[in-house]
């Protein structure tokens, strides 16, 4: 599927060349032809002609640039003012710096847990004569999808339940439910290491995406 997408990216679309990029490269003329290709394509036309960007090139004595310049020029021009805020205050910093490292951790953990976890269960799980068809593998999944459902019901409910309530202690909101959420998740996680037979895999699995799908109350 990835593979026909990707195909399908390249073949199917007619997908044009940056014009950004033709004129940082000095391809003036099929710059102009992207554009009106693009216009054409949005039934609109364009003045810009070749001429004018040969005038603007010439009053400003362009010199092409090697890829090594560009990325060079695009690196001096970066500041850092639009993320200083986030560490102006001494609480704000410690919320910043938390919040960068744990989806750091997130974003470490996850492709490490997809990839290892094959060879993991493989070496740990006694797995039965047909538990390896792909008509198991596809049931697991879609009762795994399922189950996470309620989760996502379940957290909108607790996020909603003291919606517009004034008072500091009332009982759910997002801090709260993320916080159950994320420890049940990571206990469940823990759990599903002490799997031995593919129904304990199957089972730890559902709850551990009930409870992971409940972590969608940080978009609600």
């Amino acid at each position: 599927m990835t593979f026909l997408m990707f195909f399908i990216r390249f073949v199917v679309f007619d997908l044009q060349e940056s014009p950004k990029y033709l004129v940082a490269k000095g391809r003036d003329q099929e710059a102009i032809a992207v554009l009106e290709h693009i216009a054409k394509r949005n039934g609109k036309k364009i003045s810009l002609t070749l001429e004018q960007l040969s005038v603007i090139e010439s009053a400003a004595e362009y010199t092409p640039k090697s890829n090594l310049e560009v990325v060079k020029s695009v690196f001096s021009t970066i500041s850092l003012s639009h993320i200083r805020p986030l560490f102006s205050g001494h609480k704000l910093a410690i919320n910043s710096t938390l919040i960068i490292l744990c989806w750091g951790l997130i974003g470490l953990a996850y492709p490490l847990f997809n990839s290892f976890l094959p060879l993991y269960l493989q070496q740990r799980i006694v797995s039965s004569t047909d538990s390896d068809s792909i008509n198991v593998t596809y049931r697991n999944f879609a009762i795994i999808s399922i189950m996470g459902i309620p989760g996502s019901i379940l957290a909108c409910f607790i996020v909603d339940w003291t919606r517009g309530s004034k008072s500091r202690w009332s009982l759910g909101g997002r801090k709260l439910t993320m916080a159950i959420s994320t420890g049940l998740t990571g206990l469940f996680l823990f759990l599903f290491t002490t799997s031995k037979t593919d129904g304990a895999v199957l089972g730890w699995s559902c709850a551990a995406g009930a409870t992971q799908n409940a972590v969608g109350c940080l978009y609600t």
